[in-house]
């Protein structure tokens, strides 16, 4: 497959064109007689040659070469442009896609299909034993893990037995262990608050370590926590305790453990030297700071 010929179409679809997608036969039948076209002697799309209208800027690398690959094999044949069977058919294999939480087909004329998907965007890779199993999403639903690793935090399971194996998790269906979902929830809001709230200079969120969640460790889910790892300017990783994410009910907001990250910055510039440290302390963060040497 050529990546340069390949791309996920995202657009907004206008109002006419919807209409007439969800309206059925009758407004298609109006549709084709203006046109003066029919399935039969429509023109023959072939699916295979689609190109990029716009993609979201974190469609790139890795993780377009994961959405392509799993795309690929759903993306073959052609389909007459009025073939409404084919076309219905054409969007269900791609709908099937993990990747995909929706798509609509718009009819370009005169011999083009207009493919919007919304793709879901992965936040997290589930790392068993050095190999990279699965993806999830926000809102923990398991995405293939793609060719290359896709950059991603990291969430190990090594430390932890999950609820079910690991093989027996489904693509495109939540993840079958909270603790799971739960890291998943915590990189979605540090790549959408806390790292805004940071600015220049905010360190990359490495790992998620979520083994401290869920029955069996804390039966209070509010006291329950997260440990994540943050990558300092040296390359090493410092582990602070986080809490839960906010969306699942954590006790401290996401606004607080940005400002004490970023106190923690402002007297360890890149987190040199630290170890350890817990964001939930609004005033006594310092006396968990542990630093190297000491």
């Amino acid at each position: 497959m050529a990546l340069g010929r390949w791309a996920v179409r995202v657009l907004v679809v206008g109002g006419l064109v919807a209409t007439l997608w969800f309206a059925g036969p009758r407004a298609w039948r109006i549709a084709s007689a203006r046109f003066a076209l029919d399935v039969q002697d429509s023109v023959v799309v072939p699916l295979d040659r689609l190109g990029a209208v716009a993609t979201p800027p974190w469609v790139d690398g890795p993780v377009l070469r994961a959405v392509l690959e799993d795309l690929e094999p759903r993306l073959r044949g052609e389909i007459a442009l009025m073939d409404e069977d084919g076309a219905r058919a054409a969007k269900a294999r791609i709908a099937e896609s993990p990747f995909v939480r929706d798509v609509r087909f718009e009819r370009r004329f005169p011999d083009r299909f207009l493919v919007d998907v919304d793709l879901r965007r992965p936040e997290v890779e589930v790392v068993s034993e050095g190999r990279r199993v699965a993806a999830l999403d926000g809102a923990g639903v398991v995405l293939p893990p793609g060719p290359l690793p896709l950059g991603l935090p990291r969430v190990g399971v090594d430390g932890f037995v999950p609820a079910v194996p690991l093989a027996s998790f489904e693509y495109g269906r939540a993840v079958p262990d909270p603790r799971l979902a739960a890291a998943a929830a915590v990189a979605q809001e540090w790549r959408e608050k806390i790292t805004p709230a940071i600015g220049a200079g905010a360190p990359r969120l490495a790992h998620v370590d979520p083994r401290n969640v869920g029955w069996n460790y804390v039966a209070d889910a509010k006291t329950s926590r997260i440990v994540v790892g943050l990558e300092r300017v040296d390359g090493a990783v410092a582990w602070f305790h986080n809490g839960l994410a906010e969306v699942d009910g954590g006790p401290v907001s996401a606004d607080q453990r940005a400002a004490v990250l970023a106190a923690v910055l402002q007297e360890h510039p890149g987190l040199g030297a630290v170890l350890r440290g817990d964001l939930r302390l609004r005033n006594l963060w310092r006396d968990y700071i542990l630093l190297e040497g000491r």
